[in-house]
């Protein structure tokens, strides 16, 4: 039985499409909105971001050649990205009554996240699931990035359980999945778009929607 349950951030807890779909067509309707349709401007940004994985500020620049315009420059818009993004953002349906539900069964609850300290911190805040959890642990502050098995250990350190009473809970088969397993601990995938590798064997556990989780916990 799993005394703590670790969650992933972004398409775990947090709606990261359908935040960043919000900011885009934001962004697009302030400086695009005669210049380039609003579909091709999210589709290749969407594409470009593969997931969260590429720097805005190496995308905006690759955006911006692509869609053949010179103003604003590619800077501008990751610093308008990274100052305005957290306006945007919203929870993972259902992630606040599952946190509580966990909460109120008595585990111990906590966020390991990859990316920057700051920006990820905002989004926690703004989502509104800062308080419903014990720790949260981002890999800049931390220096360390998952897959590393370390990362996952840490946090099962910071929450006083051990790895093996953990359970981690992310949508990344390779950066939250295997590399919770690899740290000993339990794994449930949440299936949200990114394919999981045909070399390795399937998922043992995966749900599809997050509210699904409290069928497989409680």
């Amino acid at each position: 039985m799993a005394a703590a349950i670790l969650f992933d951030l972004d398409e775990t807890l947090h709606d990261r499409a359908a935040s960043l779909r919000a900011f885009l067509i934001d962004q697009h309707r302030r400086w695009f909105l005669d210049r380039v349709e609003e579909e091709t401007f999210v589709e290749r940004f969407t594409r470009l971001d593969a997931h969260g994985s590429l720097s805005k500020a190496v995308l905006y620049p690759k955006l911006m050649v692509e869609l053949g315009i010179d103003e604003p420059s590619g800077a501008d818009l990751a610093t308008e990205y990274s100052l305005r993004y957290h306006e945007f953002a919203c929870p993972m349906a259902g992630a606040g009554d599952l946190l509580a539900a966990l909460r109120r069964q008595g585990f111990k609850l906590g966020i390991v996240t990859n990316g920057w300290t700051d920006f990820q911190s905002r989004t926690v805040a703004t989502i509104g699931i800062r308080d419903a959890v014990d720790a949260v642990l981002v890999s800049e502050a931390e220096g360390l990035r998952k897959p590393d098995a370390r990362l996952f250990r840490r946090a099962a350190e910071r929450l006083g359980v051990a790895t093996e009473s953990c359970l981690f809970i992310g949508d990344n088969p390779t950066v939250d999945i295997l590399g919770a397993e690899a740290a000993g601990m339990r794994a449930i995938w949440l299936r949200r778009g990114i394919p999981w590798p045909n070399h390795h064997p399937p998922a043992q556990l995966h749900v599809d929607e997050l509210t699904d989780v409290v069928e497989l916990l409680l």
